[in-house]
Parts: C-alpha cells; structure tokens; sequence
C-alpha cells in the first residue's frame, strides 16, 4: 500500500507540472525533489517548455530553480538534456545565458559547478557537442568554477582549436585567467601576438589573462603586442596591456630575488 501511495503521489505531482498556476508547479517541485525519484527528471525538466507567464524576470527565475533543485537528484544527463531544452525554447538564448553568467547572482553556476566537479567529461562533452554558443558560454563558466587541473584542460582546449568560435574562444580566454592556470600561458602568448585574428578581443582578452596569471614571462610579448605605434591609442588592447603590465608589477620583485640568486651562484 505505501508504494502505491508513493507512485500516486508521485503521478499526481508530475501531473501537477503542468498546471496553468505556476506556484503550484513551483510546490510540485519541491514535493518531488523531496520524494527523490527519477522518474521525474524528465518531466521536471519538460516543465520549462511552456511557463505560464509572460514576464521575462519571473520566466528566468523559474528556469533557475528548477536548475537548482534538478542538482538534488544524481543523473549526469540532466546538463545534456537542460542544454537541449534551452536551445528550443529560446529563439536566442543570449539574454538568459547573460543573467547567469553576468548577472551578479551565480548560483546556478555555482550549483551546477558543484554538481559536475568529477564529472567533467560530461561537460566537455557539451562544450565541443552540437549545442549553441550560449549554452557553450555557460559551460565555460561552469568550468570556471569548477577550477579543477581537468576543468581548466578542457577550458585550454578552447584556445587550441583553430576552429574555435572568438565569442568562445574570449570566453575561454578569461576564464583561465580568473583561474590563474599557469599551463596556459604559452598558448595565451600565441592568441595574444596573433594579428590574424578577425577581432582585437581575443587579443585583449589574453593580454589581461597573462596578467592575472602573474608570470613575468609575459613582459616582453605583452609590450610586442603594443609596439607598432599605428595601434588606436585607446584601443582596448591597448588597456588590457597595460592593465596587464600593472598586475605583473606586484611580481617584479620576486624576480629580482630569482636573478640575484641565479647571479650569486655563478660567483665562484
């Protein structure tokens, strides 16, 4: 009798899921999770495909706890499928992808970081998967929060595909820069001395990486970047350069140290 009643109750809030009231599928939710089972994943998930409103600020905010609670089951699907469901039901989904990642609250990046820390394969499925730039983004911040040596690796492959998006590609860039990932500077060098590329972004944007990442190595190709004197004075490359030569200052004195060391003990 008691596993009737779980699989009815069950049933019924699944059912609710659709309900036309969305504070009543909010209370499904939260039932379900509660409840713990599978088998409502799916349909859980499904929910996002016609809220019943019309404000976008209330739309975002069901979609994002939805996303949160969906992190209380244990099924590493649930990005692949919450990918694909996103990529439909928004034309473009470039505003809410925006509110995650640039809003100011990222809890649901948080949330999901948590959710996929070993399980990284998952997410570097989706990053390089048939999905749109957006929900790529996403995956990147992800990773980024994450903060792992595999979640910077798939972060580094970014910056290794010639094929790679720039959108992305900046994206990338940054993150391993906030990441402070040292593996990645000589192919930051490379992005940053590469004036092939159709945008000055990505060049900028590895500029300020090497920066953060704080090897003073990064001096001499970070002023190459800025020797030819037609560069726009108040191009944004130029900024991160300097920004970059900034942040390395904090450095300088360690290396003195290093040369002085290295000079003592050649003295015979």
């Amino acid at each position: 009798m008691a596993t009737n009643l779980f699989d009815e109750c069950t049933y019924a809030l699944i059912d609710a899921l659709a309900s036309p009231f969305l504070d009543v599928r909010k209370a499904a939710i939260k039932c379900l999770v509660r409840l713990g089972d599978a088998r409502a994943i799916g349909p859980i998930i499904e929910s996002i495909r016609d809220i019943p409103t019309e404000d976008r600020d209330t739309l975002f905010q069901y979609i994002n706890e939805t996303i949160i609670n969906l992190c209380i089951f244990y099924d590493t699907s649930i990005i692949k499928q919450l990918a694909a469901i996103l990529d439909e039901i928004f034309d473009d989904p470039f505003d809410y992808i925006y509110e995650l990642t640039e809003g100011g609250d990222r809890s649901v990046i948080h949330s999901l970081a948590e959710y996929y820390e070993l399980e990284e394969d998952v997410l570097d499925e989706v990053a390089f998967g048939s999905y749109s730039v957006y929900i790529k983004k996403l995956i990147i911040h992800i990773l980024m929060d994450i903060n792992t040596i595999d979640s910077n690796y798939i972060l580094l492959k970014f910056l290794n595909d010639p094929d790679t998006d720039e959108y992305l590609l900046d994206e990338a860039i940054t993150a391993l820069g906030m990441n402070q990932w040292a593996p990645a500077f000589e192919p930051l060098c490379e992005i940053l001395l590469n004036e092939n590329l159709s945008e000055e972004e990505s060049r900028s944007a590895a500029a300020l990486a090497l920066g953060r990442i704080g090897d003073p190595r990064a001096i001499p190709p970070l002023v190459k970047a800025v020797s030819d004197p037609n560069i726009e004075k108040h191009s944004w490359l130029v900024d991160c350069v300097s920004s970059a030569l900034h942040l390395l200052s904090d450095d300088l004195d360690d290396l003195w140290d290093y040369e002085y060391e290295e000079n003592s003990d050649e003295v015979p």
